[in-house]
Order: C-alpha cells, then structure tokens, then sequence
C-alpha cells in the first residue's frame, strides 16, 4: 500500500471540513425556512379598493390593453389586521393581486372600484391575496344604511352572520 504525503493529508483534511461546514450551514438555513415560510404566510382581514390595475398604469403611460386582453384586478391595501385583531400597519398601500381561483376571478369581474372588505390569506412575499369572504362597503345612505354583505363565490352563504 502506498503512503500519503503530506501534502495529500492537508488536502483531504481541508476537503473534509469544507464539506462539514456546508453541511453544517445547509442544515442551519433548513430550520430557518420553515420559520420563514410561517411569517410570509399571514391570514388576514384587509379593506381596500378593487381596481385594474392595467387600466390605472395606463393613465401612466403604459400600453395596456384591457378591452383586448381583460382586465387585472387587484386591491389598494388601505387597512390590514391579522387574525387576532391586530392592526398590520406596514401593508398600507399595498396592492395584492388576488390569487387565480374561482374568488379572485370574480373580484376581477364585479365590483370595480368598490371599496372592499376580504378576509383570507395574504402570501407578503408575492404579494397574493386568497380570499376567503368578501363584504362590501357601500357609502351610507342618507336614512343611515349599513354595509351589505356578499358571500365569497361557492361560499353558498347568505352573507347574513
């Protein structure tokens, strides 16, 4: 059997370590996802209003074609809280494009311009909102009315609590 050199030690020992110490490292991002992925993913009661957001980069100067293409909904974050009640000041602002299921499509539909109660799941990284009940928020009438309330699309509810 041949000897090593010790040049040929240095090396493996050099490989080895490097190699612990991406396993090491590997492991420590591995815990630190799922963490992540938790604080990304937020269920939320958000008020905003619903409007396309072609239609208002357009008035900017983008070459949007909504009559040609269809239009592309989205909320103007105005309020946000969290499932306890608790007020989510940094989404103020945001827009959150609806999620691309039967709900979302049909905010896409109705209700342009209205402003909008939903309560669902706000994915922060992508900016994506599942909806999961919307309510509307209709301006008072003079006799003092109230919000009106429409289930979310397949909800089968009256919109009454």
């Amino acid at each position: 059997m041949r000897k090593l050199s010790n040049n040929a030690w240095m090396f493996f020992g050099a490989v080895l370590f490097l190699g612990l110490g991406l396993a090491a490292l590997a492991a420590e991002e591995g815990s630190g996802t799922k963490q992540k992925d938790t604080q990304n993913v937020v269920s939320v009661t958000v008020t905003g209003t619903n409007y396309c957001v072609g239609c208002e980069l357009k008035k900017q100067g983008a070459k949007a074609q909504c009559s040609v293409t269809g239009h592309s909904h989205a909320l103007k974050v105005v309020m946000a809280k969290d499932a306890s009640g608790k007020s989510i000041p940094g989404m103020k602002g945001w827009t959150l494009h609806y999620l691309s299921n039967t709900t979302g499509k049909k905010l896409g539909e109705s209700r342009h311009g209205e402003t909008i109660i939903i309560t669902g799941t706000v994915f922060k990284q992508e900016r994506v909102l599942d909806v999961a009940k919307v309510t509307s928020k209709k301006a008072p009438a003079a006799s003092g009315g109230s919000e009106s309330k429409a289930p979310a699309a397949g909800s089968g509810g009256s919109g009454s609590k």
